[in-house]
């Protein structure tokens, strides 16, 4: 007579987690690829705050591009001209050492062109002498 080995047989609990354990491993690799093409649709499309229409989000953009250009527009007429040598109109966020950088001076330099001092503060508007 032979030995025929038994299978053990496994309890109700170890067949359910063996089960799950499976199952997972037949979804991994879909859940995997759903979670890149979510993170790639986001990338692409711009996220709007609740109630934005795709209109509201068009001339968002537009507007967005206009003002892009009109500060383009202003930094070109920042430098000007004059009789006695160029201007520079200060811009919100200069500074005398931005300013001085931009044309290749340095910022005491530049004081010292506008009879001025580099702890004087600027003003938006204000004309400056650059080199």
């Amino acid at each position: 007579m032979e030995h025929k080995p038994q299978k053990q047989r496994l309890s109700r609990v170890e067949l359910r987690r063996q089960a799950d354990e499976e199952r997972r491993d037949r979804n991994a690799p879909w859940q995997s690829l759903i979670l890149v093409l979510v993170l790639i649709a986001l990338a692409i499309v711009p996220v709007a705050a609740p109630g934005t229409t795709q209109q509201e989000m068009r001339q968002e953009g537009q507007q967005s591009a206009v003002r892009k250009a009109a500060k383009k527009k202003v930094k070109k007429q920042a430098v000007k001209k004059s009789s006695s040598g160029k201007t520079y109109v200060v811009q919100s966020g200069d500074s005398w050492a931005s300013i001085a950088a931009k044309h290749d001076m340095t910022a005491d330099e530049l004081a010292q062109l506008n009879d001025s001092t580099t702890t004087a503060v600027l003003s938006v508007g204000q004309k400056l002498k650059v080199k």
